[in-house]
């Protein structure tokens, strides 16, 4: 088994992580949307840059308008993704049936 995290879409409703079998067929795909302490992840705010066509990080107040409400990824979102897609990869995770 294999596992990845798929990039940011538009509208953020979880991290999603697809669990893949050898042959790269899709088992499952799982969502985790934490909102922790409401930081966005880096890939977040990477997104609303490219977005808002910026060539630094946006400042504070122009993050915090983008992002609008709870539909982001945070960093403790991306966070515990990333632990699970790395633990199947590296066999500490079974994600076979």
């Amino acid at each position: 088994m294999k596992a990845e995290i798929k990039d940011l879409g538009k509208k953020y409703y979880g991290t999603e992580v697809e669990i893949l079998s050898e042959g790269g067929i899709s088992q499952g795909l799982l969502s985790i949307w934490v909102m922790g302490d409401y930081q966005p992840s880096e890939r977040e705010v990477k997104l609303a840059r490219e977005s808002l066509e910026m060539p630094t990080e946006p400042e504070k107040e122009v993050l915090e308008d983008w992002l609008g409400d709870s539909h982001y990824e945070t960093k403790l979102s991306y966070a515990l993704a990333k632990y699970l897609a790395d633990g199947v990869n590296e066999g500490r995770i079974n994600a076979s049936s």
